[in-house]
């Protein structure tokens, strides 16, 4: 089985059952990554914008790479070595709220790769508060999440969850 390549860019949309945009911001997009051996990558948060979509490229996954060795390299094998079957999910609830809880009390300074994303840490905390007010609003129809291949590094990939707004 061939190893993980990053695409160029994956673009991620909310959209309704028919198809059609579903218009809000900072739902948090999330890619798992398998290792072949050691732990797991979970690459993110991507933030949808005011349209519904989030977009990230090769440098902003490779960004995330980097901060998840910056906190336990020893714990992470090369993530060239990953399988290419991705999963790509939409933060929850409970995993906004521990992300937040960490960034609070744990990992309180931003790492390298997040630098270039947010001006500070509180940036990024207020984020993830306004995350799980957003996640609050919508439901997200089955399937939960989605699988992909990622073996084209020059492939631009479009993904879709469709959702509806909460009853």
């Amino acid at each position: 089985m061939p190893n993980l390549l990053f695409p160029e860019l994956v673009t991620v949309r909310l959209v309704t059952s028919s198809g059609a945009p579903f218009r809000c911001a900072d739902i948090l997009v999330n890619i798992h990554l398998s290792a072949r051996r050691k732990n797991d990558f979970h690459l993110g948060p991507y933030p949808t914008n005011a349209e519904g979509v989030a977009s990230f490229t090769r440098e902003d996954m490779r960004a995330s790479v980097d901060d998840t060795y910056a906190s336990g390299l020893m714990d992470y094998g090369p993530v060239e070595e990953c399988f290419p079957r991705v999963l790509i999910l939409l933060s929850t609830p409970e995993s906004i709220s521990k992300a937040l809880e960490a960034r609070t009390k744990v990992w309180t300074l931003l790492f390298k790769g997040e630098k270039r994303r947010w001006k500070s840490i509180e940036e990024l905390r207020s984020l993830y508060r306004r995350a799980a007010e957003a996640i609050q609003n919508i439901s997200v129809l089955p399937p939960a999440r989605l699988q992909a291949e990622w073996t084209n590094a020059t492939a631009k990939y479009e993904y879709s969850f469709e959702v509806e707004a909460a009853a």
